[in-house]
């Protein structure tokens, strides 16, 4: 037990796990919004079919150069932002740059989650 650690006053106590949650919360990954889209998504549709710009104002934040410049990025390798799709049950099916589109294919069900 240490002392709260909103206020400092050593006569409320706080529990170490609990301080711990409030100094340091969970990070939330850029990606998670996109994650909640296609988990939405997925409840009503097997394909969405989404512009960069779209997946740009889903994040809150601009993708970085190399989702505009390679269709490597969109790979389903489990990597950090492909983690956003390939965890609700989502692939990347195609990729057109040129014209600046990602067509996701749901291919499994998410029981729970």
């Amino acid at each position: 037990m240490v002392p709260d650690v909103a206020t400092g006053d050593p006569t409320r106590m706080f529990c170490l796990s609990c301080a711990r949650k409030v100094v340091a919360p969970r990070s939330i990954s850029k990606y998670a919004k996109l994650k909640s889209h296609l988990k939405f998504r997925g409840s009503f549709t097997n394909v969405v079919r989404l512009s960069l710009a779209e997946i740009d104002g889903i994040i809150g934040d601009n993708l970085p150069m190399s989702a505009y410049q390679t269709e490597a990025w969109w790979n389903n390798s489990p990597n950090l932002h492909a983690r956003a799709w390939l965890d609700v049950g989502w692939k990347t099916e195609e990729v057109n740059l040129k014209e600046g589109y990602v067509v996701f294919r749901k291919v499994r069900k998410i029981l729970g989650k």
